[in-house]
């Protein structure tokens, strides 16, 4: 997988593939080079897919209210 493989995160196994690239590069890529920029690219298609479909699916749950001294 290089930068030009990956475009978009559609779906939950694009992201598994994505976090899978993400851990190969963040012992070795350097900034400003070919394999620091697909880190920054692929963190990036992340974060937006979590936005777009993690973040929002948590919003539309009810909230569970716990008391701490309940447990």
């Amino acid at each position: 997988m290089d930068i030009t493989s990956i475009k978009s995160i559609n779906s939950k196994q694009d992201l598994e593939k994505a976090l899978k690239r993400v851990d190969e590069l963040w012992d070795v890529a350097e900034p400003n080079t070919p394999k620091g920029e697909e880190l920054v690219m692929l963190t990036q298609l992340i974060e937006d897919y979590e936005l777009a479909n993690i973040v929002s699916q948590r919003v539309d749950q009810e909230e569970i209210e716990v008391n701490i001294d309940d447990l």
